[in-house]
């Protein structure tokens, strides 16, 4: 959803802000699942439309005489032979096609044709993985905030009764979010909670209207507004909603990426926070505008490009640094990993090689199986060495 247009405008992060927020780690993270999306899908594909030639030429054992089923088996084979040589060298081989038959070569061309179109739009996809991260993350933390003053509106209420506990009174009373609630946190766009106002109110009740312990931390702080404010932002954001296992599955709802977006989610709010406390005013919220982190685009859109269109060299690649191991026996995960860091050794010169090889191992060993990270490891590391 498009933002809307609150009043002033937040101030963009300084460099070091930036890098912390959408380092390349994160980009490359990005990268890899949603290409390993992307050729579980492709396989899928093919799968599919192998299955849809083989309907053209379903064999009836009343109807159809023997030369007939010879017929329709020969021509099914042979279309689906030809289709699956198309997309294992993403291309319909002319010689293969002229030596099928007619008919199959027309199913053969027609599935290649669909297959190739939901690739065009899958690709198209793809390339916005960038952008449509930065969505949900921008989209998951205005939820948040829209929660905290639905929090705070709760605790408002509650302060009417004197046995409250010390936690809601100070939820109520924070002058930061009080600024927030009034400048109304809905100008800051995005879905609102709504819909899920019994979860905000069950978590509410449950840890924050009678929580001795933050009570007891707010109250051991100095008199200093700032600092409890600080302190009870950073208690409802760490402690509560990075915790909390239905916030945790309200988000993954929403966001399939959500596990990785979670972290980043997290600084952005803590990087908001300061903004307010040194400029109550500056509600604007335009921190995940996509023009306003074009490098980081730039690089994630030229790393998917590269190795897409460099996927047969790639390939290639690994085959010959993976001798032992057949590449049906590589596991997809570990192969777009290493698909991925091939591409950096070979095509991004800018970047130092160990840096890459250290990249892509971190992401075997935060994304793969236990064997990920060493086999990964170890095929960079040949690249590396045999590259000239």
């Amino acid at each position: 959803m498009d933002l809307q247009q609150p009043p002033t405008r937040m101030q963009p992060l300084q460099t070091n802000g930036r890098q912390q927020l959408f380092g390349r780690r994160f980009l490359r993270g990005e990268a890899l699942q949603r290409l390993y999306g992307f050729f579980v899908r492709r396989q899928a594909y093919i799968s599919f439309e192998a299955d849809r030639i083989r309907t053209h030429f379903v064999i009836d054992p009343f109807l159809n005489p023997e030369a007939s089923k010879a017929l329709l088996q020969r021509q099914s084979d042979d279309a689906v032979a030809s289709f699956l040589t198309a997309a294992a060298q993403h291309d319909l081989p002319k010689e293969v096609a002229e030596e099928t038959d007619q008919v199959a070569r027309q199913r053969a061309e027609e599935a290649w044709a669909l297959y190739q179109t939901q690739l065009r739009q899958d690709v198209t996809q793809l390339k916005t993985g960038f952008a449509s991260a930065l969505h949900h993350i921008e989209q998951a933390c205005i939820q948040t905030l829209q929660l905290f003053c639905a929090w705070h509106r709760m605790a408002q209420h509650a302060c009417l009764d004197e046995s409250v506990c010390l936690a809601a009174s100070h939820l109520s009373s924070s002058p930061l979010l009080n600024a927030l609630q009034n400048a109304s946190v809905s100008k800051l766009g995005g879905a609102p909670w709504s819909g899920c106002n019994e979860l905000a109110k069950t978590i509410y009740r449950q840890h924050i209207e009678r929580n001795e312990t933050l009570a007891a931390h707010l109250q051991a702080l100095s008199e200093s507004v700032r600092e409890k404010d600080e302190a009870l932002w950073t208690y409802l954001c760490d402690r509560i909603v990075m915790r909390n296992t239905s916030i945790e599955a309200f988000f993954s709802r929403a966001d399939v990426y959500w596990r990785a977006h979670k972290p980043i989610v997290r600084r952005v709010l803590h990087v908001y926070l300061r903004q307010l406390l040194n400029d109550p005013k500056a509600l604007r919220w335009d921190l995940c505008r996509l023009s306003d982190w074009q490098a980081e685009q730039n690089f994630y859109e030229r790393l998917i490009d590269q190795t897409l269109e460099k996927e047969a060299i790639l390939e290639a690649c690994i085959a010959k640094h993976s001798a032992h191991w057949s590449m049906d026996r590589i596991v997809l995960l570990d192969k777009t990993l290493l698909k991925l860091g091939m591409c950096e050794l070979l095509y991004f010169s800018e970047i130092p090689n160990k840096i890459s090889i250290d990249e892509y191992v971190t992401l075997a060993k935060l994304y793969g199986s236990a064997k990920s990270a060493p086999f990964v490891n170890g095929l960079l590391d040949a690249v590396m060495n045999d590259a000239p």
